[in-house]
Order: structure tokens, then sequence, then C-alpha cells
């Protein structure tokens, strides 16, 4: 097919120069060129290859658009320093390594913000915890009578089985919490427990026996709807070569992930309670880097108002 083209071209390149060739004899009646009035033969045979152009291969001329006078003014370039750029639109959390598309996947776990709810949404959790839970209870005021089954020093791998101490709103009976959770059979928890775990474990170990800490407790309460808080990590002075702000991160991503997967809410307090370097923010935790100051449990607890399962 190509050679086929190639001599239709070839074959009408050669008619076309034996048609001008043609014209040129017939339609010039002075075959022989006069020298002084070269110019004007040239021009003549010109006119003529163009009438036998015209007359084998037909066309009109497109219209073109008239050019300005004057070109416009160019405009400079806008400096782009000048130029802000686009808001983020990201819905990942700062202390979160996820894409959108990966976080998207959590939107019926994690907790984002919603109205305040009041008073009336706190009265009907149960606050389960180590330490920083614990303080939320009678001594610290700031919880009142509802229902706090926390103690110091609890994690993961001990807190369903202690009963060396009262857990439960500071009670004689020396019931365990699993034992104290049976009986109140409660509608929502809050569960803030891993402080105490965060540096001796590894995450996978500590996610492990966090998800064995919830299995015990789902087959006792499986229509209570519990919502897991994300721990905050330690002031700066306290990290160590193997234990830092990025670990704690992770560990509470592990969390939102194990949250996920057993249909259960996260609450991400972390976010509200690192400073610019992901650590504890100073203004909110006790000299020991760990525990809070009163305006952190204060926060904690609007920010669960704020941050409802309602939503």
């Amino acid at each position: 097919m190509v050679y086929l083209k190639k001599a239709m071209v070839s074959i009408t390149a050669l008619a076309v120069s034996f048609a001008v060739h043609t014209a040129n004899y017939y339609f010039y009646t002075n075959t022989e060129i006069d020298v002084a009035n070269a110019d004007v033969h040239a021009q003549k045979v010109e006119d003529i290859n163009d009438q036998t152009l015209d007359y084998l291969f037909p066309y009109v001329e497109a219209e073109t658009e008239s050019m300005p006078d004057s070109a416009p003014e160019s405009v400079p370039p806008e400096d782009s320093s000048s130029i802000a750029p686009p808001p983020s639109s990201s819905s990942v959390p700062i202390n979160m390594n996820y894409s959108d598309v990966e976080f998207a996947r959590f939107a019926r776990t994690y907790l984002k913000e919603t109205a305040d709810a009041g008073e009336d949404y706190l009265n009907n959790i149960v606050y389960c915890g180590d330490s920083l839970t614990y303080a939320l209870g009678l001594d610290a005021r700031y919880l009142g009578n509802q229902d706090v089954i926390a103690w110091g020093g609890l994690g993961a791998y001990d807190y369903l089985d202690y009963t060396s101490n009262p857990t439960y709103n500071k009670s004689e009976a020396l019931k365990s919490p699993l034992q104290w959770l049976s009986e109140l059979q409660p509608q929502v928890i809050y569960m803030m427990m891993g402080t105490n775990g965060i540096a001796v474990w590894s995450n996978e170990l500590h996610i492990s026996l966090y998800n064995k800490m919830l299995d015990r407790i789902t087959a006792i309460l499986p229509n209570t709807k519990i919502v897991l808080v994300g721990i905050p990590a330690w002031a700066s002075f306290r990290n160590t070569e193997t234990f830092n702000a990025q670990k704690v991160d992770n560990f509470n991503m592990l969390l939102l992930e194990t949250a996920h997967e057993r249909g259960l809410y996260y609450l991400n307090f972390n976010e509200v309670t690192r400073d610019s370097t992901g650590n504890f923010r100073q203004d909110l935790c006790g000299s020991d880097g760990i525990h809070w100051l009163d305006s952190c449990k204060a926060l904690y607890l609007n920010y669960i108002r704020t941050h409802t399962i309602n939503q």
C-alpha cells in the first residue's frame, strides 16, 4: 500500500510538470525569449503556470483573520512568590501517616468534631483506664459521680483482673473491672489504655494484648458502644532511643485500625495534646511529663463532648 501511494504521487507530479510545460509552449505565442524583456516573459510564464494549476487543482482560499494594527501590550508574569498556595483539603489528622484514600476507610470509626453535646453526654459513659482516667474521678471532681473504673499503673495486660485496690468510684468492694462492667452493663465505654505499656513493649505486642482485653470485654458486653481513645505522647524530656512521640503516633494508628476492624469508635485526643514536635504540650502535663494538669482534664472532657458517637 505504501509503494502504491508513492507511485501515485510520482505520476501526479510528472503529469503536472508535463501539463505546465505544454501550456507554456502552446499558450505563450513567442517561444523565443526577448532578453530585453526577460522580466515580462517570466511574469507571463508564471501567470500561465498559475492558470494551469488552478484549472487542474481548483481550490478556495481560506479567509484569514485580520491582524490587529498593533500587538497587545504584554502582561508581565505574576510573581509566583506572591501567590498563596491553595488551602489543604486533606482530612488526615496531623498525627497520622495515611493518604486521603487510606484514611477514608475509617469514616465510620474516626470521631469527627460535632456540636457540643453538653454535660448529659458525659453522664452516660463509663470511663475505663489507668491513672490518667482515675484522676478524672471523685478525687479530681471532674466527673462527679460518673462511673470511673480505673487505677494507676494498669495496662492492657492486667486491667480486667485487677483487684488489689478499689477501682470503681473508690468503692470498698474488691471487684475486678471485668466484674464491674458485667454488673453495670453500660451503654457506652470510653477506654483510654496504653500509657503504662507504650515504653515497655513493641507496638505490635502491645496491640495484641489490647485485642485480648477487648475480646473479653465484648464477650460480656456485646451491645455496648466502645470508644478507644488515642493516648497522648509524653513530654520531650522523657524520650529515649527506643521511645518517642513517633512510637505513640504509630501505636494510635494501630488503635484506630483495631477499632475499625472491630466495629468500634476511635477518639483522637492526641491531636490536641501534642506540640509542634509531636510531644506532650508542656502547658498540659505535670512535672513528670506524663500525668495531666487540670487544664488537660478539662480539655479531654470538652473534646469528648464535641466529638460524640452521634454523628
